[in-house]
């Protein structure tokens, strides 16, 4: 009975055993999921429609390789991005200033305005060791790449992608050889826009010393590195344009656009046969290059993922599984940050404390993105530079905030050009053909000399240097020469009578202070040596031979968005000439005179107000220095010049409407408007009466292109005059 006894014992203790350690054993292991996220352009904003129904099935992602806009999207949610943040972030984006690298004129600093609103032909030219250099023409990124690096302040920072919340890998193309170069360590932002750098629009990376562009080339839909990656189970997501039918190849751009698609689709084609399931949105009416509509593209994303929701079911967690999963991608939470050092790194010919004194940020404040957003734009106004990328590196007290600058390759001296053409069809034509050679960074403190050339109706030569007395650029003194030579016309009730060769050799001194990129006020004295002889008219009249001296006060400001065919913003010119003997003037009077127009529009509609005026301030201004109206946007029913005195005032309403944009690099866009005048001229401040006013309408049809401003006009004013103009390089 005893040995009965235990052998029932030593069962039951077998049985127990047995039963525990099958209840020990771990559940069959569920398949590792890998992303392959393809390249699109505008359309890889799909795949966050696609990420946010993978969350709200709870099928979780194990690994992510992306191409192009695919890593983009895939590489911030790896790093532990929300998905539903990365939409945030893409719906309310300005995808026209994120692309464009060069700093809009809005946010140049002033002295770099006045180049881009004088000389409107929108290419510059360098001299560097004595040759003529171009400038690549391509976008770095950096303003793409500093958001990114703003959603990701929050995320563990990893040089190994593999240690992400989620793996990562990127894949780019060596321009040199052509091999696919897979990312998976290194700088995150970087590795994303080598993946994304599409040659001829983005500029190549460098990374370990290899030269790469946009991975869509070789690789456009990485299956095979997801599931390198160790996953069961690839689920791509295909974002990539199409190939055209032969209806839609009916011009150069079309054709040379299939030529490159060739390239994408068939690398495409071969690895999405690898994938276990494919999501392919649809994207009827949304081109690559279309980023206005990238928020219909996320929800075409979301779209398409819905509609595969029972395969993609099959890979779902339950709700306690999906809560594990979560928990080994938990990003930490934010904390408070803030700054710690500040430095600047791969200047050679800018001060580093030129940099510096743009940056309001300073040690010990927190970190705030929106204050290095500002700062960046802040130093890259200063238009030294080709390329800026702002890193952060955190630390226990304090980040550090490194700007990253390359100055530019073409520099340090440049050429800008401007022409100008105003012919009425009526005999008068008057253009300039202008070109500024500006020699910068000649000092620590960035001191310029500024050279201006001017051929045609109006001659001119001008040399100034700008010697800023601060890192931070507020204030400046500016000794400058000029010499100029004119013809300028001579009417009398309405017909021209005469026209005079108008000379001027003068210089001056001027001292002033620079507000960052909104303007300037200037206070100087000078001296001109003028010379007025009759070239065509009665030789009864007087030839002037004098001499001058003045004073001025210069003040302008302005806050446009745009130097030519401006949609908002406000521009003011104010000055003041106090001619006096003793500054070796042959007479003494005074001269005042202002303008300021404001710009306000809403999509493709803009109105705008101008207003102008001058005074003699009760002085007597001699004949060669008076005020004068009529031509183009003065008056334009009235010829050039045809109205002179001691007084002027003009007012202006007018109205734009942008008919279409121009092809990319060919300029802004095509306007349709017109614009209502009233002005005049007085000899004396008594005679000064609205009923004096003269009016007029002009009707304009123009361009705002790569050249400047293209208008073709009719002008109407009173008593039936009127005028048809063709112009090149005139503004409102």
């Amino acid at each position: 009975m005893r040995v009965l006894r235990l052998t029932v014992n030593t069962l039951l203790a077998l049985l127990l055993a047995s039963s525990t350690a099958r209840a020990e054993e771990p559940a069959a292991a569920r398949p590792k999921i890998g992303l392959a996220l393809s390249g699109g352009g505008a359309r890889g904003g799909a795949h966050v429609g696609v990420l946010q129904v993978l969350e709200e099935l709870h099928v979780p992602v194990d690994a992510i390789a992306g191409t192009s806009m695919g890593a983009m999207i895939g590489g911030l949610y790896a790093a532990g991005v929300p998905a539903d943040r990365i939409e945030q972030v893409l719906r309310g984006a300005d995808w026209g200033d994120l692309l464009e690298d060069r700093p809009p004129y809005r946010e140049l600093i002033y002295r770099r305005k006045e180049d881009a609103s004088r000389y409107l032909v929108e290419f510059e030219l360098g001299i560097s060791d004595g040759k003529l250099k171009q400038p690549r023409g391509l976008r770095a990124g950096q303003k793409l790449a500093f958001e990114a690096r703003v959603l990701l302040l929050d995320t563990p920072r990893e040089s190994d992608f593999a240690r992400m919340p989620i793996p990562f890998c990127a894949v780019a193309t060596d321009v040199e050889t052509g091999e696919r170069v897979v990312l998976n360590h290194g700088d995150l932002i970087e590795s994303i826009l080598a993946s994304l750098a599409i040659p001829g629009v983005f500029a190549p990376v460098e990374i370990d010393g290899r030269l790469l562009v946009d991975g869509g080339m070789v690789d456009n839909m990485p299956v095979d590195i997801a599931r390198g990656e160790g996953a069961d189970v690839v689920i791509a997501v295909d974002v990539g344009t199409p190939l055209a039918k032969r209806d839609k190849l009916g011009s150069m751009f079309a054709v040379l656009g299939q030529t490159m698609t060739f390239l994408t689709r068939k690398n495409s084609e071969e690895s999405l046969a690898h994938a276990d399931l494919v999501v392919t949105p649809d994207f009827q009416g949304i081109s690559s290059g279309d980023f206005a509509s990238t928020p219909e593209a996320i929800t075409r994303g979301r779209e398409a993922a819905l509609a595969a929701k029972e395969a993609l079911s099959r890979y779902a967690l339950d709700e306690e599984a999906w809560q594990e999963y979560l928990a080994t991608r938990r990003v930490p939470p934010p904390r408070q940050r803030s700054v710690g050092s500040v430095r600047v790194e791969g200047n050679q010919r800018v001060d580093t404390r030129v940099i510096l004194g743009q940056m309001n940020v300073k040690v010990g404040d927190p970190l705030d993105a929106d204050a290095l957003r500002k700062d960046l734009k802040r130093v890259f106004g200063l238009d030294y530079f080709q390329r800026i990328m702002l890193d952060i590196l955190p630390a226990d007290n304090g980040d550090t905030i490194v700007l990253h600058v390359q100055e530019k390759e073409w520099g340090p001296t440049y050429m800008r050009f401007g022409l100008e053409i105003v012919d009425d069809l009526e005999g008068d034509a008057r253009y300039a053909v202008r070109t500024r050679i500006t020699r910068t960074l000649l000092n620590r403190l960035a001191m310029e000399w500024r050279n201006d050339f001017q051929l045609g109706s109006k001659q001119l030569l001008r040399s100034e240097i700008y010697q800023p007395l601060d890192f931070r650029s507020r204030f400046f003194v500016a000794p400058w020469i000029q010499a100029q030579r004119e013809k300028q016309p001579i009417f009398e009730a309405g017909q021209r009578i005469a026209e005079y060769d108008v000379k001027v050799l003068g210089g001056g001194l001027d001292l002033g202070t620079q507000f960052g990129s909104v303007g300037e006020f200037r206070v100087g004295v000078n001296r001109a040596k003028i010379q007025a002889d009759v070239d065509t008219g009665s030789p009864a009249l007087p030839s002037f031979n004098v001499d001058a001296g003045a004073l001025t006060l210069r003040l302008a400001l302005t806050t446009l968005d745009r130097p030519a065919i401006a949609t908002h913003g406000v521009d003011l010119r104010t000055g003041v000439d106090f001619n006096r003997e003793a500054l070796g003037s042959d007479a003494s009077y005074d001269r005042a005179f202002g303008g300021v127009s404001y710009f306000f529009g809403r999509k493709r509609h803009t109105g705008f107000v101008v207003a102008d005026g001058g005074s003699n301030l009760g002085t007597t201004i001699p004949i060669y220095d008076e005020f004068t109206l009529g031509g183009l946007f003065s008056l334009g029913g009235y010829s050039e010049g045809e109205f002179r005195g001691q007084y002027f005032a003009t007012a202006k309403l007018g109205y734009h409407y942008r008919l279409a944009a121009l092809p990319s690099g060919l300029g802004q866009g095509v306007y349709l408007g017109g614009l209502l005048e009233a002005g005049n001229v007085w000899d004396r401040s008594a005679d000064i009466s609205v009923s004096d006013l003269r009016y007029g309408f002009t009707a304009i049809l123009g361009a705002d292109t790569i050249l400047g401003p293209l208008f073709v006009a009719y002008a109407v004013g009173e008593g039936g005059s009127n005028r048809f103009y063709l112009t090149i390089g005139r503004t409102f």
